[in-house]
């Protein structure tokens, strides 16, 4: 996870958690259009990188509200998976 347990628990005690859920998915819509309006070269790749900051910081607090520890687990878990299937991927398409 990239920015810390702290200060995401520190926003969620101060704002409370349905702000920060609320939050996070204003910010995953603007991650959506704005990656849609990159697409179509109507706004720049900074104003991706900016919602995508976004959504990270607003994933890191869902992730405190919802079990910080198991998110990670989950997280770590997924990105073996990942590993496994670009492994597999790779040996099957040198095979062809």
């Amino acid at each position: 996870m990239l920015i810390g347990k702290k200060t995401c628990q520190l926003a969620i005690d101060t704002f409370g958690e349905d702000s920060q859920e609320k939050m996070a998915v204003e910010e995953m819509g603007e991650l959506l259009a704005a990656l849609n309006h990159y697409r179509r070269g109507k706004c720049t790749i900074e104003d991706v990188r900016t919602e995508i900051a976004d959504v990270l910081i607003c994933t890191e607090q869902l992730a405190c509200i919802y079990g910080y520890d198991d998110v990670a687990r989950q997280a770590d878990s997924k990105m073996i998976r990942l590993e496994e299937r670009i492994r597999h991927y790779k040996e099957t398409e040198t095979e062809l």
